[in-house]
């Protein structure tokens, strides 16, 4: 099957960079297709998106994109589906402000597929509503925010189909992207461990690399942060041998975000209280555990 859209911008031919036309509209076209793309998949994960140059027009620089939906294994029908679709976003982009929220972003979302939602036929095919990823909406509208940067106050962008164009908001803004809307929630551990050096880091806040057989995986990094006991380390103050280990203070961020569907650890040595001799390493730990 085969669907569109078109962006029309009417340049300002008294202005300087003509170049800026170009490259507005690439990037327009680029968050675009992403926009509507990240809606289509919100229908599943087996929907093959496509799109192509299907022509350009005389006067305003205008460019027609033919967009290929296809569902490998419901083979539904996405005409009417992405012609929801699209008239959600057009009616969206022409009358939203600033968008910098993941609240923003929701209603956002939440608006298009409405218009989506309006053909009950289609909709039969569809075990549930479509579920776009809010992050992909993020990226997208930040790079059409980003498009309208290249262009002067003269120049006009619109978004529709052959004749019927309507003019972007011209208050539409996403200053930020989806990694920056959506940030990590970190929750902090702090604990005193006993950490086995592998391999030092000579330059300051950079990475260590420790062993620890309470933890996993055993092997790890971690940034030192105690600031006064590296410098008497890099003065030859202190000293390590290998296989030694440093009794550390630690703080280990636990970093989460629903968006992304992924949990990372960071650790970070904020104070080392001593240097634990190789012979010393196990007795040590055995006593700290009984403490």
């Amino acid at each position: 099957m085969s669907v569109g859209y078109s962006i029309r911008i009417d340049f300002d031919t008294t202005q300087e960079r003509p170049e800026r036309v170009f490259n507005a509209m690439a990037m327009y076209v680029e968050g675009f297709n992403e926009l509507q793309e990240a809606f289509i998949r919100g229908y599943g994960n087996n929907i093959e998106f496509r799109s192509s140059l299907d022509s350009t027009r005389e006067g305003s620089c205008i460019a027609d994109i033919c967009l290929h939906i296809k569902d490998k294994v419901r083979n539904a029908n996405f005409n009417n589906i992405f012609d929801g679709i699209y008239e959600g976003v057009r009616k969206e982009i022409s009358t939203t402000s600033k968008v910098d929220s993941e609240n923003d972003i929701r209603i956002f979302a939440d608006n298009v597929y409405t218009s989506a939602a309006a053909n009950e036929e289609e909709f039969k095919q569809f075990t549930c509503q479509g579920d776009a990823h809010l992050l992909d909406i993020a990226d997208a509208l930040n790079k059409i925010y980003k498009a309208k940067g290249f262009l002067t106050p003269e120049d006009i962008v619109q978004f529709g189909r052959k004749l019927d164009f309507i003019d972007i908001s011209e208050g539409f803004a996403c200053p930020r992207n989806g990694d920056q809307i959506f940030e990590d929630t970190i929750q902090p551990f702090p604990s005193i461990e006993v950490f086995i050096v592998r391999r030092p880091s000579y330059v300051e806040n950079l990475q260590w690399d420790f062993e620890c057989s309470t933890r996993k995986p055993r092997t790890f990094s971690a940034k030192m942060l105690d600031e006064k006991w590296f410098t008497k380390w890099s003065n030859h103050q202190e000293q390590i041998w290998p296989g030694d280990a440093l009794h550390v203070q630690v703080r280990t961020k636990h970093k989460s975000n629903k968006f992304k569907k992924k949990v990372t650890f960071e650790t970070e040595v904020l104070k080392v209280i001593s240097v634990v001799p190789q012979n010393e390493v196990e007795q040590f730990i055995l006593g700290l555990e009984n403490d």
